[in-house]
C-alpha cells in the first residue's frame, strides 16, 4: 500500500510540474485562472496536467523504479487490446488528484483540456483500485473536515471546479461527489462531522433529479437536509467568479 501512495504521490508531482512549468503552463493554466481559480487554490488543491501523448506518465514513473504492475493498480496505465505493451489513462487532460482523510492521494478526477479531443468524455476518474473506491471517496473532503466539523454541516456541490470556487469563497466545508452519485457511504462519512447537508447542485434538470435522489437518501440517514437554489449563473464556480459575495450569500 505504501509504495502505491508513493506513485500517486510521484505521479501527483509529475503532473503539478506539467501544470507550472511544463507542456500546461500556457493553455491549462490560463484556463483555469480564467474560470476564476486563484493560484493559491491551483496550488492547495495540488491541480495538474497530463500531457497529450502515449507514454510521458509511464516512462517517468518506469524510471523512477515503479513497475508496469503497480501503474495498472493504481488505474494510471491501461493495457493495450491485443497487444502487448500499456499506455497511460491520462492524456492531455487537467488532474484533480482525489484525496483520502489523511491527505494521500488515492485517485484522480480528470478533465479532457479545453479544445482537447472533445470525442472522449469530458471527465474520466482513476478506476476501483485496491485504495480508491468511488462509493466512499468525497472530492475535497481532506481540505473541508476542519470546516466541516465547525459548521456541523456539509455542502454538496456537483462539480470539483465548484468545491475550490466554494472554498476560496470561504465556504470551506463543501465537498463533491467525484463521477458517481451520492452513496449512503459517503453520508455516513459526512455525518461524523455535523448533522447536516446543503446540496448546491446545478439548476438544470438533471442536476435537480440528482438533487431530489440525494435528498431521499440523506433523510433515510436522518441528516437535516436543504437545497439551495441559485438566482443567476449555472453552478457554484460560475458565480463564484462573477460575484464571490453573492455566493456566500
Amino acid at each position: 500500500k505504501d509504495r502505491l501512495f508513493a506513485l500517486l504521490e510521484l505521479a501527483t508531482k509529475f503532473y503539478e510540474k506539467q501544470l507550472w512549468d511544463g507542456a500546461g503552463k500556457e493553455k491549462i493554466l490560463g484556463y483555469l485562472r480564467g474560470r476564476g481559480l486563484s493560484d493559491d487554490s491551483i496550488k492547495s488543491f495540488r491541480l495538474g496536467y497530463a500531457p497529450d501523448g502515449w507514454r510521458h506518465g509511464l516512462d517517468f514513473f518506469t524510471s523512477k523504479g515503479f513497475s508496469v504492475g503497480e501503474m495498472e493498480q493504481v488505474g494510471l496505465v491501461l493495457k493495450r487490446e491485443g497487444g502487448s505493451g500499456h499506455y497511460d489513462r491520462f492524456r492531455d487532460r487537467i488532474m484533480f488528484p482525489i484525496f483520502d482523510i489523511f491527505g494521500h492521494v488515492i485517485g484522480y478526477s480528470a478533465r479532457v483540456a479545453p479544445g482537447g479531443d472533445e470525442t472522449q468524455a469530458k471527465y474520466i476518474n482513476t478506476p476501483e483500485t485496491a485504495i480508491y473506491h468511488k462509493s466512499r471517496a468525497l472530492y475535497g473532503l481532506f481540505h473541508a473536515k476542519q470546516a466541516m466539523k465547525q459548521a456541523g454541516m456539509t455542502v454538496i456541490v456537483e462539480g470539483n471546479m465548484d468545491v475550490i470556487a466554494m472554498h476560496q469563497a470561504g465556504i470551506g466545508h463543501t465537498v463533491a461527489v467525484s463521477g458517481t452519485a451520492l452513496t449512503a457511504e459517503q453520508l455516513t462519512l459526512m455525518k461524523r462531522y455535523g448533522n447536516e447537508v446543503r446540496l448546491f447542485f446545478d439548476m438544470d434538470g438533471a442536476g435537480q433529479k440528482a438533487a431530489r435522489k440525494s435528498a431521499e437518501l440523506a433523510l433515510e440517514k436522518e441528516l437535516q437536509v436543504s437545497v439551495v437554489a441559485l438566482p443567476f449563473g449555472k453552478d457554484a464556480a460560475d458565480m463564484g467568479k462573477d460575484d464571490a459575495e453573492k455566493l456566500r450569500e
